[in-house]
C-alpha cells in the first residue's frame, strides 16, 4: 500500500503573500504593545515555511526520525520513503498501519 501526500496547487505561491501579511501584522501587534517584540515570530517562521512546503525536505526529516528511532531502538515506525514517486509537491510513502494503544 501507498499513501500520498499532495500539496495544494498554488499553496507555495500563495504562502508568499501570507507572509507579508503576517509581517504587517507582527509589526502592528510590536507598535501597539511596545513591552514585547514579537517579531522572533516572523523571524522563526519567514526561512522555515519554504522548507516545509517542499516535502523532498520533508521526507528527508522522515528519514533522519527513522534513523533516530532505530538507534533509540524504540518500538515505533516511520514509513519508506519512495523517492522514485516523491517531488517537491508529491510525498509518497510506504502506508503503515495504525493501532490505538
Amino acid at each position: 500500500k501507498l499513501a500520498v501526500k499532495v500539496q495544494h496547487y498554488g499553496l507555495r505561491e500563495t504562502s508568499k503573500g501570507d507572509l507579508l501579511a503576517l509581517e504587517y501584522v507582527v509589526r502592528l501587534v510590536d507598535n501597539i504593545f511596545q513591552d514585547f517584540s514579537w517579531g522572533w515570530i516572523l523571524e522563526e517562521i519567514a526561512p522555515n515555511l519554504p522548507k516545509e512546503l517542499d516535502f523532498c525536505h520533508e521526507g528527508k526529516n522522515s528519514e533522519i526520525a527513522a534513523q533516530h528511532i532505530q538507534e533509540a531502538k524504540l518500538d515505533c515506525v516511520i514509513p519508506k520513503v519512495f523517492w522514485d514517486l516523491t517531488t517537491p509537491r508529491v510525498l509518497c510513502m510506504k502506508f503503515e498501519e495504525g493501532f490505538r494503544s
